[in-house]
């Protein structure tokens, strides 16, 4: 079946989506009505993504106006690229750089192409979901005593799962120590509208923070922003890396949905997060036994239960409604201002109709692997695929990750450990796809 033959069945099957992208396929929320009319190039007029000085330079000054940055830029290659950016702006070669642990893998990219090293920092741990949590600030202040050049620290604000850190309190060590602070706010785009929601780290000192759009607002696939916060950062450096990192023919049609979006908040954003925050007050007043409390974000729904997989497939199949993604023992629904009244009801209905109840059992953290070379020596190294079995003491060659969310198990130039080996096949046993370990095998260095 063609793509859009397969789109159009998708979004007339009656399924609604607790997952992104924000608008939610809601058509209250469309950003255009005649696609094809206004899919152009950089023709006069058009202004220019990688020169603005028209249209596209007074929306980046539009979101620089309603987050509060000093300079904001317009991604349409997603948080991606805003991290590659942020990440080889803010660095030189040879850096030390303090990463958390639960990064998303294309900042394991960046650092690879950044030519940096990584000091791998690890935040808390929840074994009942298996997930990550908050990164304390007291693991950045030590890290930073054992590591005083770093020069950028990189951390995940709001968790997939929305759980947030203290921004303000490792900004004020970050900067205490010389460094520079990257925030990966892509699940946080939508942070500081509504007193429901937690500040945005675009106002608690990041120095760079890179939101998606598209995740958490009404925004197309692909859409967000990068924000330079203080003059620790270089924005030529910025808009410099962007040029790279961004294609050189972007889509007016995602800038335009950025535009609109901007627009729509600056507009109609108290009203439209006042009617959402009733919503979900509400929504989670009815659903209370089935939910987790809030722990950040009350927008992400965490749905504890005795199988991820089976309760999602059950609210799929049998309920019409799809989840963003599972775990071993938990559900995770999205929602955002684009939700409808009738979508929270089903929501609530179904969870009274299915009544899940949390795993006693509980999801030990993810062993670590040993640093062996730095992730670009490891990009730039010949390589070759073993059995997994075998693979215990080798370096890997690139990234292994449950995708989503894209936390890395492993990231290139790490050595794996038999522990490592062990839950990676433990996880497939247990119908999870770890990618890059098809077939029951990894990529590893040459010896």
């Amino acid at each position: 079946m063609a793509i859009e033959q397969t789109l159009y069945a998708l979004s007339a099957d009656g399924v609604y989506p607790f997952h992104m992208p924000g608008h939610k396929r809601n058509p209250a929320f469309a950003f255009c009505e005649h696609p094809v009319s206004l899919d152009t190039t950089e023709v006069t007029g058009a202004d220019d993504l990688h020169d603005p000085h028209g249209m596209l330079a007074e929306t980046m000054a539009l979101a620089a106006r309603l987050t509060g940055s000093r300079q904001s830029y317009l991604l349409i290659n997603g948080s991606t690229a805003g991290l590659l950016a942020g990440i080889t702006a803010a660095t030189h070669r040879g850096d030390t750089v303090l990463v958390a642990r639960n990064c998303h893998r294309s900042v394991a990219h960046a650092l690879a192409l950044a030519g940096v090293n990584p000091i791998w920092l690890t935040p808390t741990w929840n074994a009942a979901l298996g997930t990550y949590e908050q990164l304390p600030p007291e693991t950045v202040r030590q890290a930073l005593l054992a590591h005083p050049e770093a020069a950028l620290t990189v951390i995940t604000s709001p968790t997939y799962e929305g759980v947030v850190s203290e921004i303000a309190a490792i900004a004020e060590t970050v900067h205490a120590a010389g460094g520079t602070l990257l925030v990966d706010e892509a699940h946080g785009a939508h942070f500081g509208y509504s007193p429901l929601f937690p500040q945005s780290a675009v106002t608690l000192g990041a120095d760079i923070v890179v939101q998606s759009l598209h995740k958490t607002l009404p925004s197309p696939t692909q859409t967000a922003l990068l924000h330079v916060c203080s003059d620790r950062v270089d924005s030529d450096r910025v808009q410099r890396q962007l040029s790279i990192f961004q294609t050189s023919s972007p889509s007016y049609l995602l800038m335009a949905g950025i535009d609109t979006c901007l627009r729509l908040l600056e507009a109609h954003g108290t009203e439209l997060f006042a009617a959402y925050e009733q919503r979900l007050t509400s929504f989670r007043r009815t659903a209370a036994p089935w939910l987790l409390p809030a722990n950040g974000d009350p927008g992400k729904l965490i749905l504890p239960c005795e199988n991820g997989a089976q309760l999602a497939r059950d609210l799929r199949e049998q309920f019409g409604l799809e989840t963003e993604m599972h775990g071993a023992h938990h559900v995770l629904a999205m929602t955002s201002v684009a939700d409808t009244d009738e979508g929270f009801e089903r929501l609530a209905t179904t969870l009274a109709a299915l009544r899940p109840t949390p795993s006693v059992d509980s999801i030990a953290c993810p062993p670590l692997p040993t640093v062996a070379v730095s992730p670009a020596t490891a990009y730039n190294s010949e390589s070759e695929r073993v059995p997994l079995a075998e693979a215990a003491g080798r370096v890997a060659a690139e990234e292994l990750y449950c995708y989503p969310p894209g936390i890395p198990l492993t990231v290139a130039g790490e050595r794996l450990t038999d522990e490592l080996v062990c839950y990676i096949a433990n996880q497939q046993a247990a119908g999870v796809h770890i990618r890059g370990a098809e077939n029951e095998t990894v990529k590893v260095l040459l010896k």
